[in-house]
């Protein structure tokens, strides 16, 4: 797979379901003549199905309260593992 990739990856954090809308960037082979580029992963949301206080669901935003405890290399991982076999 070449270019850039905009998708979703869903995850199951305690029995909350979390998607995470990411960039994924291929990155390219190093030659004589260029360095290459690296992989990238850019998470842009976190997105949560969470009840209002009238009892109507919602999707919220919930990346800046999961910044403080998310293990971005792991989702990374996973995210990488999702790609190679959706595309790959």
């Amino acid at each position: 797979m070449k270019g850039v990739l905009k998708d979703t990856f869903n995850v199951d954090i305690d029995g909350c379901d979390i998607e995470y809308e990411f960039i994924y960037e291929h990155g390219e082979k190093e030659t004589r003549e260029d360095p290459g580029t690296d992989t990238s992963i850019d998470i842009k949301h976190a997105w949560m199905n969470l009840a209002d206080k009238n009892g109507n669901y919602v999707n919220v935003d919930v990346m800046g309260i999961l910044d403080l405890e998310c293990d971005y290399d792991w989702l990374h991982e996973q995210i990488t593992e999702y790609i190679d076999e959706k595309f790959i």
